[in-house]
């Protein structure tokens, strides 16, 4: 029996068992629906589900609307394309504007190995923890990896999940 375990299958569950306590629950992706493992999420919420396309920029944009608009987006990509392209939407619509959105990365680091290094993630943490009003939670646990970031928790800033 091995103990490696899929912390994306860890992410997939809590968000669905999220969303299940709260409505206001939503994902976002960026045409990572199978890589972000959201089919459950999707299967189960449908209509809480807002798949940008490979649209980053847009896609952080879009999910500080949702928020403005009372809703708790969790936006779901690879940690490479969700820091790397959209940084700037990040760091104004999310951490200035202390927008509640949780960004979930996947993927960070050299996760991605032989895509290579247009897919490798090893500045992402940087990049965020330097944005004013952010919370960057690194779990190394499968078993709790977005209570830090759960509507309920004291985090109502953005949240990075990397």
């Amino acid at each position: 029996m091995s103990n490696l375990h899929d912390c994306r299958k860890a992410f997939s569950d809590t968000l669905v068992a999220l969303a299940e306590a709260d409505p206001r629950v939503v994902a976002v992706a960026n045409d990572s629906i199978g890589s972000s493992n959201l089919k459950e999420f999707k299967k189960r919420f449908p209509d809480r589900v807002v798949n940008v396309g490979i649209a980053e920029q847009n896609m952080v944009g879009m999910a500080a609307g949702l928020a403005n608009g009372g809703l708790i987006p969790f936006v779901c990509g690879a940690s490479c394309f969700l820091t790397g392209r959209a940084l700037e939407q990040v760091k104004v619509d999310l951490g200035y504007s202390r927008s509640n959105v949780k960004l979930c990365g996947m993927s960070s680091g050299v996760a991605y190995g032989e895509l290579g290094p247009t897919h490798h993630s090893i500045e992402d943490l940087a990049w965020t923890r330097a944005i004013a009003n952010m919370t960057v939670v690194v779990p190394a646990d499968p078993r709790k990896p977005l209570l830090p970031c759960a509507p309920h928790s004291d985090t109502m800033a953005p949240c990075s999940y990397g």
